[in-house]
């Protein structure tokens, strides 16, 4: 071998060396794949090249930097997917391997773990156990890469048990003026926190807690929850409480509420300050007082009602006769005193017109002519009262102020106003006949007859209603009110006091345990003075109305089902066990009243169900009284207020949860039980109807009366009363006057 041989040799040699270095040192083959065998899928590696034998590659090899896939991320699936298990639940993991540019790497292995320790097992294939309560991780790992979810396992809501208040208590001042909220709860996670009415309640390591609650006039709805902290829905229950100061005993046939009703009339309401205006065709007077009446009633006083004989005197020597008379415009004053009314009216223009004739000394004297007189008169009506409103007249004075006239004859005008003269006696006891008899009988019976009207109209007022439902009675009562006190005093007022009786046709008897009426103010008759017409009713007449409502069996229903409910519910029954309750509303409420009803019950039944879901509810609505002239309409919000428990269950699963009936209820058996309830709470005074007959012979042209209270629109609800300030609508209807002599 030369020297050229050997030099050319040596270079080559060294660069196969050098090739074979970096083959076996993985500096670019597909040996570099294999240098993360714990996280490479061996699938993906390649056999190493041998080093004596140069390979022979037909593709192209791969590019020289191009590292191997990598997991980027793992997600972690839980099936079912819940927010929170129960122990028993089974659940099965998965988990799904992506690498860094989001793509699948199905091969990929993972480690499974649990955290916290203890909370539950996991095994290669995904079936966790679950072993403790509380919240949770399920991790899977591939490498340094973890995918988690989320757990949350509970055994379950708390135990709960209410102890006391019982379901539907009715309590009174006898019982405390609170309300006992007293119970065990517990959970398996040794953690319960208890509220009651959304107030926390201490609970002690046994788990007993207890409050008291201060006591509200009505139904007072008593909410207990338990929650162990976890984001489920607490153990709940919910139970109302009647609680009333006092109770009215109620007999088989209805209910007497004393102090029901308070009118009161003003001085006001006696005191004119216009005079009213008559006009000779036929039509309608509105009045709006009792002297404006008086006023009236003495412009249509005629002839004959006051001069049963015109003919006064019919002798040889005097002649007289009286074709007219004219009362003129009276004043007219009236004034409560302490024993009831004193009248005053004065008529300053008294003309009676006179034909006939006097003999003097054989010298006949015309007595053709008028009479003028001006005359003032009083009387005293005292006011009593036994079971019946009385009026007597009592003191009565007449007065004459003036006489003259005008007549043909000189000589007869000075006879008449000579007293002491025959023609002059005759003059006078025409002039005081005239107003005696108006103010002695007619305008006293006038005013006993308009106060026997009122308590006649108040005496019965019918309340009927019906459902229209199968098995549900009619509501057939009767309102009696009938007054009960009267207090007068002078100047000022007089106020009548009226007990009201709830009364049914029939004996009745009460569904459940009767209380009586709950009361909230005492029995006493309401204070107070005003301008006008005052009327004031306690709460426990809307509460003795309720009560007797619900004696009826209008409470206790089984409403038709819509067609979407018919096919899957068997029956609904309804069943209040307390009667309903009007109490005030809370301070600040759009509407003054609550209506309640307590302790409802409602129960369901499947088609196929063994018995019955039966569910305890309890219902609020807000409400308000619209007043109408004289007339009381109970009006409610549209939406009540519905809590629903479920405290007996008669299948597997209940048909509805108690969110479910609570909406059934207030869609389609609300509006019924609404229907009923407002029907039982509308009554009112009509127009007071005065026979015509008692003041045809004194007033013929008066073909009608009525005098109606009116309160407009305005009521006031306060401490347990309604009240309202209105005034009185007298209305005559009037016949044409008869042609001017």
């Amino acid at each position: 071998m030369n020297r050229l041989t050997i030099g050319l040799c040596l270079p080559l040699l060294a660069l196969a060396l050098a090739c074979e270095d970096d083959a076996a040192s993985g500096g670019g083959g597909p040996g570099d794949m294999l240098h993360d065998a714990a996280v490479v899928d061996p699938d993906m590696s390649v056999p190493q090249p041998d080093a004596r034998v140069m390979p022979v590659v037909d593709a192209e090899p791969p590019e020289p930097d191009a590292a191997p896939p990598r997991p980027g991320y793992v997600e972690v699936t839980l099936m079912p997917r819940r927010p929170i298990y129960a122990l028993t639940a089974n659940i099965t993991a998965s988990a799904a391997v992506f690498d860094q540019n989001g793509m699948p790497m199905p091969r990929a292995t993972v480690e499974w773990r649990v955290t916290p320790a203890g909370l539950a097992d996991i095994d290669a294939e995904g079936a966790i156990t679950l072993l403790g309560e509380g919240p949770g991780a399920v991790m899977a790992c591939a490498g340094e890469v973890c995918g988690r979810a989320a757990i949350y396992v509970d055994a379950g809501p708390p135990s709960l048990t209410v102890e006391a208040p019982e379901r539907g208590a009715i309590l009174g001042p006898a019982d405390g003026e609170g309300i006992e909220v007293r119970g065990t709860a517990s959970d398996s996670s040794g953690h319960v926190e208890v509220r009651v009415n959304g107030a926390p309640v201490e609970v002690d390591a046994e788990g007993h807690f207890a409050t008291t609650l201060a006591a509200q006039f009505g139904v007072n709805r008593v909410e207990v929850t338990a929650d162990d902290g976890v984001q489920r829905t607490p153990a709940r229950d919910v139970r109302d409480v009647l609680w009333a100061p006092a109770f009215i005993p109620v007999d088989e046939q209805g209910a007497t509420v004393p102090s029901a009703v308070t009118l009161r009339l003003d001085q006001a309401l006696l005191d004119t300050d216009q005079e009213v205006g008559l006009r000779r065709e036929a039509g309608e007077v509105r009045i709006g007082d009792a002297a404006e009446l008086i006023d009236a009633l003495v412009q249509l006083v005629e002839l004959g009602a006051l001069l049963p004989d015109p003919q006064l005197v019919d002798t040889d020597a005097l002649s007289l006769r009286v074709t007219h008379v004219s009362l003129g415009r009276p004043e007219v004053e009236m004034i409560f005193t302490a024993e009831g009314i004193e009248l005053f009216v004065r008529l300053p223009a008294v003309e009676a017109d006179t034909e006939g004739q006097l003999v003097v000394e054989g010298e006949e004297i015309s007595l053709n002519g008028t009479l003028r007189a001006g005359v003032a008169a009083f009387a005293r009506l005292d006011l009593s009262l036994d079971n019946q409103l009385h009026v007597e007249v009592g003191d009565v004075g007449v007065a004459l102020e003036s006489i003259g006239g005008q007549f043909q004859s000189e000589t007869a005008r000075t006879l008449v106003e000579t007293l002491g003269t025959a023609l002059g006696n005759v003059a006078r006891d025409l002039a005081l006949g005239l107003i005696e008899g108006l103010i002695r009988d007619q305008l006293p019976s006038l005013i006993e007859a308009g106060l026997e009207s009122l308590l006649s109209t108040l005496s019965s007022i019918p309340l009927q209603f019906d459902t229209g439902l199968e098995g549900v009675p009619p509501l057939d009562l009767e309102l009696q009110i009938a007054p009960a006190a009267l207090e007068l005093q002078r100047e000022q007022m007089m106020r009548l006091g009226l007990d009201a009786r709830v009364q049914h046709r029939q004996p009745v008897v009460a569904p459940h345990e009767d209380p009586g009426v709950a009361q909230l103010s005492p029995d006493e008759f309401i204070e107070g003075q005003g301008n006008g017409l005052g009327a004031a009713v306690r709460f426990a007449l809307l509460n003795g109305l309720l009560h007797e409502v619900w004696r009826t069996g209008l409470l206790q229903i089984a409403p038709p089902l819509p067609p979407e409910l018919a096919g899957v519910l068997g029956e609904v029954r309804i069943d209040a066990t307390m009667p309903p309750v009007i109490a005030p509303a809370p301070v600040g409420s759009e509407l003054p009243l609550l209506l309640q009803i307590g302790d409802l019950r409602m129960s369901t039944q499947g088609l196929a169900a063994p018995a019955p879901d039966v569910y305890a509810i309890s219902l609020q609505v807000a409400a308000g009284v619209r007043l109408d002239g004289a007339h009381i309409e109970l009006q409610v919000a549209e939406a009540p207020d519905i809590q629903a428990v479920l405290i007996e269950q008669g299948q597997d699963t209940p048909l509805l949860t108690a969110d479910a009936l609570a909406g059934l209820l207030g869609r389609v058996i609300w509006p019924l039980v609404e229907e009923a309830l407002a029907n039982g709470l509308a009554f009112g005074i009509d127009p007071i109807e005065i026979d015509p007959g008692l003041l045809a012979d004194y007033a013929p042209r008066i073909e009608g009366m009525t005098i109606a209270p009116d309160f407009g629109h305005r009521l006031r609800i306060d401490a347990g009363r309604l009240t309202a300030e209105g005034r009185l609508d007298i209305r005559l209807l009037l016949g044409e006057a008869p042609p001017a002599d």
